[in-house]
């Protein structure tokens, strides 16, 4: 997991004139028409690169292009990740194993829109003018989208993409009819369009379409939506509750996209830091949740990065809470094993 690290000074865009400053600063021995052509030929190909290839800065308003970084292809299952580093160095960090000469290849989307149907991210992707084609996208069967079968009520289906069916039950072992079929994904479109019209800080109207749409689904990327508004709203309302939607979140992350991301080590550590208020006791369970997110971390950003720092701490605390917890138990024993014993005598 060793880091490609930039360690170049980035090109803000704040405008196409500032870069295009960069280009033209040495045109000696360029005669005059010849220049106007190159110069109308890079104006083009930079204000290509600046709407499709730049970044957005994490300090100052604008774009930021990178000679190498931003020439990256996309993929749903990217086989690297990037962060700043110190003094605004742009880090590629490898989150699996690479072959000799294989494609580095980075997301576009967020990461919340890694978990979210192949249809919707395929969408999404349209702003950059392609059709991913990526591993991900290429599966015949999407395991985000499960319903639940309407004969048994226990098997999830899931659809097939190139058909437009759904598999067979595993459980009962019965096919939705074609009528079947198309009610279902017409009632799919329907709950998709409401969740997305939602209001967050209307967490009645959220927990009465959550509750209809379990009737319905069964790891679908829109329940996940659903627990994640709902784990934000009721997290200093009802922490009992926010932790069930937590779970369930990490859970749907695991099932759909196995890969670390910032978004389920998080998961992990806010779920740490709800059990140290309600069960401080859980000390197996508490350094569980932070070994996760800080090991996950760690892939993803670099074990001295700020964030990493957190969970670590979180750990090395709880750890050493456990350790003199242990300790005392471990002197109690002993001081109890000096006291004398006393003689009792039994008659037979």
């Amino acid at each position: 997991m060793c880091p490609t690290r930039v360690s170049h000074k980035s090109v803000s865009c704040k405008s196409v004139k500032d870069c295009l400053g960069v280009c033209f600063r040495v045109r000696v021995g360029i005669r005059a028409r010849g220049f106007h052509l190159v110069f109308r030929f890079l104006c083009s190909q930079t204000c290509f690169l600046r709407g499709y290839n730049s970044f957005g800065h994490h300090k100052e308003d604008g774009l930021v292009l990178y000679n190498r970084i931003s020439m990256c292809a996309h993929s749903c299952d990217p086989t690297c990740c990037w962060s700043y580093g110190d003094e605004d160095a742009f880090v590629l960090r490898s989150r699996m194993a690479l072959e000799k000469g294989g494609e580095l290849t980075i997301s576009y989307l967020q990461d919340e829109d890694l978990l979210k149907s192949t249809s919707v991210r395929q969408q999404k992707l349209q702003n950059w003018k392609f059709t991913c084609m990526c591993p991900r996208c290429s599966l015949k069967v999407d395991v985000g989208r499960g319903i639940r079968c309407q004969r048994c009520k226990v098997g999830v289906l899931y659809p097939q993409v190139p058909t437009g069916g759904f598999e067979t039950c595993k459980v009962c072992g019965s096919s939705p009819s074609s009528e079947d079929t198309q009610m279902l994904l017409n009632m799919e479109e329907e709950y998709v369009a409401r969740v997305d019209s939602l209001d967050k800080k209307d967490l009645d109207d959220v927990q009465t379409v959550y509750q209809a749409a379990l009737d319905i689904f069964e790891r679908h990327w829109i329940l996940y939506v659903m627990d994640t508004i709902l784990w934000e709203g009721q997290r200093q309302k009802n922490i009992m509750e926010a932790m069930e939607h937590q779970r369930r979140r990490i859970d749907f992350h695991q099932h759909y996209y196995f890969r670390p991301t910032f978004i389920l080590a998080w998961c992990h550590e806010e779920l740490g830091d709800c059990m140290v208020q309600q069960f401080p006791s859980r000390k197996w369970h508490l350094m569980q949740e932070f070994q996760r997110a800080y090991r996950m971390l760690a892939i993803l950003c670099g074990t001295t990065h700020q964030y990493t720092a957190s969970p670590y701490n979180k750990l090395w605390q709880v750890s050493s809470t456990n350790n003199s917890a242990n300790a005392n138990g471990a002197n109690t024993e002993t001081s109890e094993s000096r006291k004398p014993v006393a003689q009792v005598s039994i008659s037979m």
